[in-house]
């Protein structure tokens, strides 16, 4: 679903299915065909403008579970194949109080959260 403005919870069209591309993984990223997708409070606040995402349009949602289909040339421990979830944080340097930082970046906010494959 991709979210293109905020309006009210009341109003039935602020996300819409949408003939997205489909991205390639970059360097150290990877392409995950996902099964099911969670929406949390998080997104319900940035639909209906309490708390807006930081970009528009932003595909929301950031739990997913799925399966790696393709992997960028530097992603070292997963495979194609292989079973994973996916959460807020889009990337992790593992730094300690990173996700406070300015650089944090989140799924489904500053950055699009789990789509699907072909």
């Amino acid at each position: 679903m991709v979210l293109r403005r905020t309006v009210s919870l009341d109003d039935d069209d602020a996300a819409e299915l949408d003939g997205l591309p489909v991205p390639e993984p970059q360097r150290a990223e990877l392409f995950v065909r996902v099964a099911a997708r969670g929406v949390c409070h998080t997104e319900f606040d940035g639909v209906d403008g309490r708390s807006e995402p930081q970009r528009l349009p932003v595909v929301v949602g950031h739990q997913a579970i799925g399966h790696v289909t393709r992997t960028g040339p530097n992603v070292g421990k997963l495979r194609v194949g292989e079973r994973l979830g996916t959460g807020w944080a889009h990337g992790s340097s593992g730094a300690a109080g990173e996700n406070l930082g300015a650089a944090f970046r989140a799924a489904g906010w500053n950055e699009d959260g789990p789509t699907r494959s072909t």
